[in-house]
């Protein structure tokens, strides 16, 4: 064996061993294969190309969608099966894989205290949904103007005054009598809308 051969040999050595020791900090484009919304984890797909063109397929399992395995994150995204994503190395650890970023996702969990909102293809949905939907202004603001609008119309024309006949001799055969004339107030859109939770 001569000296170029022995150098060749002991310098694909080094790159060799060099790309095991900095596997664990760099990013790995991988797609994810499976997702485990009950535990925050999901299985990635990584593709290595090999020397003669193929590629190898290698899958990981059970790798943390972020910090701790069955801990819900107070940001955390349930990523797309089947969508590209970013592996990476914990503590520059091959043991400890970790999705960085994902391309798509099919919703995004917030928790602060007690208090979680999923967001998803369907929309925003607070503390699981329980009340049902959240008020539309609009619509209410306008059908409670109508029910005070054909009221007051019956109050202030309709219904304003009537008369009274009295039998009684000498009386005055017919007497008009007012009713109230009081109005009810329109509703405004201050009165009934929450400005810190809109739609």
């Amino acid at each position: 064996m001569d000296n170029e051969t022995s150098e060749k040999i002991i310098h694909d050595g080094f790159v060799r061993f060099g790309k095991m020791v900095t596997k664990g900090s760099i990013l790995i484009e991988a797609v994810i294969k499976a997702v485990y919304e009950s535990t925050f984890t999901c299985d990635v797909d990584i593709s290595s190309p090999n020397p003669d063109g193929s590629s190898t397929n290698t899958t990981v399992f059970n790798v943390p969608l972020k910090i701790l395995t069955g801990s819900q994150a107070s940001f955390i995204e349930i990523p797309t099966v089947g969508t590209d994503c970013l592996l990476c190395y914990r503590d520059n650890n091959i043991q400890r894989p970790q999705i960085s970023q994902v391309n798509q996702c099919d919703k995004i969990l917030i928790k602060i205290g007690d208090n979680v909102l999923q967001v998803d293809t369907t929309g925003f949905i607070f503390n699981s949904g329980g009340l049902g939907g959240m008020v539309k202004v609009n619509p209410v603001l306008n059908a409670l103007n109508n029910i005070q609008n054909t009221l007051n119309t019956f109050m202030n024309t309709t219904f304003n005054t009537h008369t009274h006949i009295s039998a009684a001799p000498g009386s005055p055969t017919a007497v008009p009598v007012p009713l109230n004339t009081a109005s009810l107030t329109v509703t405004a859109l201050s009165d009934i809308e929450n400005t810190k939770i809109k739609q």
